[in-house]
């Protein structure tokens, strides 16, 4: 139809305004910057940061590249790519192959197009979008059928009728008008259609007064229809950006909410006259360690303010005279950055002013991340005095005293007194410690610190202690065990872990004269014998408003899946934590019986399908699949989403679907009701969808249904009320016509009362 094709149209539109419009690509020896749609297969293309691939490639070199794909595949984290991909990778998933429409966020590569136009994987997804045919609404359904059996019903009243005016005798003219078409007219519900549209419009307001947006009226009962809700992850569950979720210090799992309401940061400037926090004191308030971590967290750190430029004295003086108010500012303000570092810079943002941190601590060196040694190094020089550490010996018997252990300069404590106070023992004797470093000397502006951020078990492996509230202790086996556990736990949950360490630097080793002499490739930049710090995770978080709109779904008898083109980790992991999956999967057993998943025998309620294994499904174990009570699927492609919504279609279901980015775009379409994202959601997710939730809220779902199913009882009604008519018109005209009355209506005053009243 017109209204199809017109759909059809504009979805195409939204996929042309993500094409890159120019390209550099190497032709005749030399780099050129053409306009994208003249790319041929076999061109040689340049990629760098902030450029979008202009066309599918093989990247045939690779400089730290990094790419962000969330819309095509829904990985909400960049992905390094090599040039060497595992020969049983999908496409979409092989680690030398960029796609069109991806976005650059770091490094840079040179690549050889294998596919362009409708060819490409982009290509493939608008083709799927645009194909796939628009199902009738379930109240379309119902007023069709009712419309069908009515007509049925007034042609076989209105023959009767007909057939009692010949018995009577009546004349051919006077049958057909008084008793055909009388009866016809009376059976109409003429007023049908006005009053199905005004229902469909009075409830779409009502609905956009809860952000829930409806671009076609059809739309409005549907939702309330829905008998599966198929739910994207990125951006739709969660908040598509990476946040840090956790930290490890201290031997202390802690939640990043609970540091920065909890914890005392330490200014980042010290002078003689500034009184230390109590290293003993209690760690929910103060650490050093902690401290330490996020410096590390600030300074190696690749990400930037848009507006950040190199503070003045005058301008630092500002900032720490207003810092409460200055960290306010910083949290709106726009960073730069890949999503690790941003997220990192976002949590230290809301702990102090990062620019005043980094003004008092100049970067002189600084090695950037890379997918070879899977750590970052940025060395600093602070640029006033502040206190240090000084190493002291514990041996048994050591009667060496120690200043500033209790928030002065002034007193002291001998090492008697610190390895005897049960609150301060910490585990010295049981890590058999001897050297340990204690926050209390004056370090001089010489000193040099090595911040180290990267691959936990690459971090640790390069450390020869670890620090525990502000003490070094040499690395043992109980904290290798104890780093292990919490590193798996993190890692188990779908976050992505940092680990964070540093290293004083000796003044008489490397002097301020050696600032501009750091060099990576000449091998006079330590990495070695460190003190590991702790660890931090990373997560795209579930919206705070997913898991109660999860559950009123629920009740409302609505099945719940996800579907999302992560990974299998991080998908379960969010499926778990906004109650789409609750009881325990085959995986699950699997993990923690340190058991291959096919040697777990058992049914389960719960199910965690890969996309692989969609392919191989026949019918029968489709609908076996899709009954259970909780499914999740992940690393899907676009036709695979298109294939569960047909198949949950096939079993009689009416789904709603939503999602947020191109590869949600055909299921979108070819769901029964597709809701897309109004704020996060691409343009050819909102072009593709139904409905629009204006504030990306999956709870404004719950209103959707509300209103969707009253609507359906309200047309009933409406139906009802709009049939009752039939009675008192058609029996004064049966009437007339057995016993030759007088007629009491006219066929034109049927229909101006019928018109009129309803």
């Amino acid at each position: 139809t017109y209204i199809q094709e017109g759909r059809a149209s504009a979805v195409m539109k939204s996929f042309r305004s993500m094409l890159p419009r120019y390209s550099n690509v190497i032709r005749d020896g030399k780099v050129r910057r053409i306009m994208a749609r003249e790319l041929v297969v076999g061109d040689i293309i340049t990629v760098r940061v902030g450029d979008q691939v202009p066309a599918d490639a093989r990247v045939l070199y690779s400089q730290e590249l990094k790419i962000e794909k969330s819309s095509l595949t829904g990985e909400s984290m960049p992905v390094t790519m090599r040039t060497t991909a595992h020969p049983d990778d999908k496409i979409e998933d092989a680690s030398n192959i960029i796609f069109n429409t991806a976005k650059c966020t770091d490094g840079e590569c040179v690549a050889v197009v294998f596919a362009v136009g409708d060819h490409t994987l982009i290509g493939r997804i608008a083709h799927l979008a645009s194909s796939t045919t628009v199902e009738q609404t379930p109240v379309q359904k119902e007023v069709r059928h009712f419309v069908i059996r009515l007509g049925i019903f007034a042609g076989i009243l209105a023959l009767i009728f007909l057939i009692i005016c010949f018995a009577r005798g009546k004349d051919w003219h006077d049958a057909i008008v008084n008793g055909f078409i009388f009866v016809i007219i009376a059976c109409v519900p003429e007023g049908l259609p006005f009053t199905v549209v005004s229902c469909l419009a009075v409830t779409a307001k009502r609905m956009a007064e809860n952000q829930v947006f409806i671009k076609e009226l059809r739309s409005v009962e549907t939702l309330g229809s829905a008998t599966v809700l198929a739910t994207d992850k990125t951006g739709t569950l969660t908040m598509n950006k990476m946040t840090v979720s956790r930290l490890w210090f201290d031997f202390l799992p802690t939640v990043a909410e609970t540091v920065i309401r909890d914890y005392i940061h330490q200014p980042p400037r010290y002078t003689a006259s500034t009184v230390l926090p109590r290293i003993y004191a209690d760690t929910l308030v103060r650490s050093p360690t902690l401290n330490l971590l996020e410096l590390v967290a600030a300074c190696c750190n690749g990400a930037r303010f848009a507006d950040e430029t190199d503070l003045s004295p005058e301008q630092a003086a500002a900032i720490g005279a207003e810092a409460a108010s200055r960290r306010d500012a910083d949290i709106d303000r726009n960073i730069l950055g890949d999503a690790s570092d941003t997220a990192l810079l976002s949590f230290m943002v809301r702990r102090q002013p990062v620019e005043l941190l980094r003004f008092h601590n100049r970067v002189v060196f600084s090695l950037a991340f890379n997918s070879r040694n899977k750590f970052a190094i940025t060395i600093v020089a602070p640029q006033d005095k502040f206190y240090g550490t000084t190493l002291l010996n514990l041996e048994s018997g050591s009667d060496t005293s120690v200043t500033g252990l209790t928030g002065d300069t002034t007193s002291t404590a001998t090492t008697a007194e610190l390895t005897t106070k049960p609150a301060h023992r910490m585990r010295i004797a049981s890590l058999g410690t001897k050297d340990v470093r204690i926050e209390s000397a004056e370090r001089p502006v010489e000193a040099r610190l090595l911040l180290m951020k990267g691959a936990p078990e690459v971090v640790v492996a390069r450390c020869s202690h670890f620090m525990l509230r502000g003490v070094r202790h040499a690395i043992t086996d109980e904290f290798l065990e104890e780093f292990r556990s919490v590193y798996d736990g993190f890692g188990s949950k779908g976050e992505r872990v940092l680990g964070f360490a540093y290293l004083e630097l000796s003044p008489a080793q490397y002097p301020a004269a050696m600032d501009s002499q750091y060099s990576w490739d000449k091998g006079n930049v330590p990495s070695t014998g460190l003190c590991f710090l702790g660890l931090v995770s990373l997560v795209d978080p579930p919206k705070a408003s997913v898991p109660r709109a999860i559950q009123q779904v629920r009740g409302a008898g609505i099945k719940v899946i996800m579907v999302t083109g992560d990974h299998e980790t991080t998908g379960e992991a969010i499926a778990r934590q906004v109650g789409i999956i609750t009881k325990r999967t085959r995986g699950q057993v699997a993990r923690e019986s340190h058991i291959a998943i096919d040697d777990v025998k058992g049914e389960f309620e719960a199910v965690v399908v890969h996309g692989r294994e969609l392919a191989a499904l026949t019918t029968d174990q489709w609908t076996h699949l899709l009954q259970l009570p909780e499914v999740a699927f992940v690393r899907t492609t676009p036709e695979q989403k298109l294939q569960i919504v047909e198949q949950l279609q096939r079993l009689g279901h009416v789904v709603a679907v939503t999602g947020d980015g191109v590869n949600d775009s055909p299921a979108l379409k070819r769901a029964d009701i597709g809701l897309a994202m109004g704020i996060m959601g691409s343009d050819v997710a909102r072009d593709a969808a139904d409905v629009i939730l204006m504030n990306d809220d999956l709870a404004s779902i719950v209103e959707g249904i509300r209103y969707g199913r009253a609507i359906f009882d309200n047309l009933k009604k409406t139906i009802a009320y709009c049939v009752t008519h039939l009675v008192p018109e058609a029996w004064p005209t049966l009437l007339t016509i057995c016993f030759d009355l007088p007629a009491a209506l006219s066929s034109l005053a049927i229909l101006a009362i019928d018109l009129g009243s309803e």
